[in-house]
């Protein structure tokens, strides 16, 4: 049991308005006579002395089980007293309470996880006991809970040396073959220990090995959204080198690996996207990331991302990016012939080759924030309007417009009429 101490300073880590989420949980908890816990990130994060994250809850039934699982039931109650809306998933007896403002709170039942076989989803049972449902979880520092329903809130919950973990700064898989159930922990792991800085525990490198040979047999879909998770972590760079350094990537494909070279141009990626751009973090992120990794096997990139069931609009900016060549650009090519090359690409796959290509950050910059934007400010329907004829000359008078625009040479809509009255003219003789 946790000291009255320590329970104190746990709850004063909490914000207000986090405080004020538990007060409802607690009050809910006890209409519906049921022992619930904080468990697993929120947990770690306040020992650590993190800002917490979402709360994800557990309820346990104070007596026997009577009707639908606690988890669902606990969800419901909430979205009854305080509004929102409550999405179930009933084969893991789990519930998720969106409240009014926004915020998500998860609210699973305490349950047991069973792998028929490396690599497999696991399946489910309901269980009574906070500590059997710990003992299905990772990693130690996750296997944590904070008890928060009546005279008991703030007891913690620590079967398998979570604090003393935290404390070695060790991220340690929880059972000695907890990476080869689900390959994917590794890339927690990772994750996990280059966000912490700590290190993997060894036995739990122990482990990596028999994981990586189950790899293969799990889903493109679950691997990718591994790999989704890290690109978005500041630290992306660094655990993606780790993961190169325990074999992981060449596990997922061949073709993926991570230099040196990679690392160095990586360190531009917490930048990205830039707001100027004004393209989504969630596309360019990944688009770069992957072109980082495929770089050094551009050939082999279709069957990488395949593997990894990709989606189009990533696929597409990093095909792009790999088959980008800077050295077809003139030496200090205007503004026009830039935009002439990148318009074929599209946005996201110039911000994917801004990642690879560090000496041509400078003009892909200037092309994704100011010169793809730039127009001339006569249209087609001007054109017509001067007398010039519809034709396939249209679009290259056009562009001439853009270009003039883009260069400078035409610097108003008085000067684009000029040149079209001389197009004009010169149609005429």
């Amino acid at each position: 049991m946790t000291s009255p101490h320590r329970r104190a300073d746990l709850l004063a880590a909490l914000p207000e308005a986090r405080l004020a989420r538990l007060q409802q949980v607690q009050a809910a908890a006890a209409d519906l006579g049921l022992s619930v816990y904080l468990v697993g990130g929120v947990v770690r994060d306040l020992l650590l002395g993190l800002p917490p994250g979402d709360f994800d809850l557990v309820a346990v039934p104070a007596g026997a089980e009577q009707g639908a699982p606690p988890g669902p039931r606990l969800a419901r109650a909430l979205a009854q007293r305080h509004g929102g809306a409550v999405t179930v998933h009933p084969a893991f007896g789990t519930a998720t309470w969106l409240a009014p403002d926004g915020a998500a709170t998860d609210c699973a039942t305490a349950r047991t996880e069973t792998y028929a076989q490396p690599g497999a989803l696991p399946s489910v049972t309901p269980t009574p006991d906070i500590t059997t449902d710990l003992a299905r979880r990772d990693f130690t520092l996750n296997a944590l809970a904070l008890r928060v329903d009546g005279d008991h809130l703030g007891e913690l919950v620590d079967p398998f040396g979570g604090q003393a973990d935290l404390a070695a700064c060790l991220v340690r898989a929880l059972h000695p073959a907890s990476l080869q159930d689900d390959p994917t922990r590794l890339f927690r792991a990772v994750r996990y220990a280059r966000r912490l800085a700590f290190t993997l525990a060894p036995d739990t490198l122990a482990q990596v090995a028999p994981a990586l040979a189950v790899l293969p047999a799990l889903s493109g879909e679950r691997l990718r959204h591994e790999l989704d998770l890290i690109f978005a972590e500041p630290q992306a760079a660094a655990m993606l080198t780790q993961l190169d350094e325990l074999g992981a990537l060449t596990a997922l494909h061949p073709a993926l690996s991570w230099s040196p070279a990679a690392a160095e141009r990586a360190a531009v990626l917490p930048e990205l996207p830039r707001p100027a751009w004004q393209l989504p973090a969630a596309l360019i992120r990944p688009a770069a990331c992957f072109a980082l990794l495929l770089a050094a096997a551009p050939g082999e990139s279709a069957g990488a991302l395949a593997r990894l069931a990709i989606t189009h609009d990533v696929a597409q900016a990093v095909t792009a990016a790999l088959a980008f060549q800077p050295a077809a650009w003139p030496a200090q090519p205007l503004p026009s012939q830039v935009v002439a090359m990148l318009d074929r690409l599209p946005p996201a796959g110039v911000a994917a080759a801004y990642a690879l290509h560090p000496a041509q950050r400078p003009l892909l910059h200037r092309y994704l924030s100011e010169w793809r934007f730039v127009r001339a400010d006569l249209t087609g329907d001007d054109l017509l309007a001067l007398g010039l004829p519809a034709g396939p000359r249209f679009k290259t008078l056009l562009w001439q417009l853009r270009a003039g625009r883009l260069d400078g040479t035409l610097s108003s809509r008085t000067a684009e009429l000029a040149q079209a009255r001389q197009w004009l003219r010169a149609q005429a003789d």
